[in-house]
């Protein structure tokens, strides 16, 4: 039961850099072309105009895509050492550890995502949205 258990958690946790790289590769192939407030990298300076738009998307496209295939190993590595502790997969600790790693990986990249993206933009755009 428990090495059961252990494969659900692998895979659950695996699916945070899968989607990112799925993401990555659909932006980078299929960006959402015209500016929508609900769907794609959405910030002040990406929506400034159409070419900052494009450009910001392209930009996350590649960023999400490195960022999942960083984030692979680094999952693979804490659920290994959660392994090897045999913290029993059962127990309210083994429960904690798995969410809170997930959350702070959640929050590190979104992190991870803005700040390139928007240095990205700054060094091609001025402030107005007018390519440098």
């Amino acid at each position: 039961m428990a090495l059961g258990l252990w494969i659900v958690m692998l895979l659950c946790n695996l699916l945070l850099p899968l989607v990112f790289i799925g993401m990555g590769q659909k932006f980078t192939k299929d960006p959402p072309k015209t500016i929508d407030p609900m769907y794609g990298y959405r910030t002040v300076m990406s929506m400034k105009n159409q070419d900052t738009w494009e450009f910001a998307q392209a930009q996350y496209g590649r960023t999400c895509y490195k960022i999942g295939w960083a984030l692979l190993p680094v999952t693979a590595l804490f659920l290994s050492l959660m392994w090897m502790l045999r913290v029993p997969v059962e127990s309210m600790d083994y429960c904690f550890w798995q969410v809170g790693f997930v959350l702070l990986e959640a929050v590190a990249v979104v992190i991870a995502n803005y700040v390139p993206v928007e240095r990205a933009l700054r060094r091609n755009f001025d402030k107005a949205g007018n390519r440098r």
